[in-house]
């Protein structure tokens, strides 16, 4: 009897676990016009006016359907090497947008600059 309570409640958990665990896809339009708003905004909101467009590089993330994460990469003279220039944190629901490079606690507002409309426009 013992083990079968066992067993139903170690089914419950699993089923309980594995609803969970979602996977969320970025929305963020890979086009031309999108990709030069987010370089733009990037050299702006993190100090990368000496640094050549062709060398920045972006990984998305999506937390959820409201919520999704860019990391700004630099790369370097060597092959296949980069480094983390920062990271953005995009809230569409909220139409906000964050550099959360160093926590989520103490984020900083971005200035979108002459691109007021990057979030509705490219997610």
């Amino acid at each position: 009897m013992k083990k079968t309570g066992l067993f139903i409640l170690l089914a419950c958990t699993i089923s309980a676990c594995s609803s969970h665990n979602e996977t969320y896809q970025s929305t963020f339009k890979h086009t031309t016009e999108c990709q030069a708003q987010l370089i733009d905004i990037s050299k702006g909101n993190f100090k990368l006016d000496d640094i050549a467009k062709e060398r920045l590089s972006f990984d998305f993330q999506a937390k959820d359907n409201n919520e999704e994460i860019i990391q700004i990469n630099i790369a370097e003279k060597q092959p296949n090497a980069t480094r983390s220039a920062g990271r953005i944190k995009v809230n569409k629901a909220r139409n906000e947008i964050f550099n959360s490079t160093f926590d989520d606690m103490n984020m900083i507002p971005i200035k979108l600059g002459s691109h007021p409309s990057f979030i509705k426009d490219c997610f």
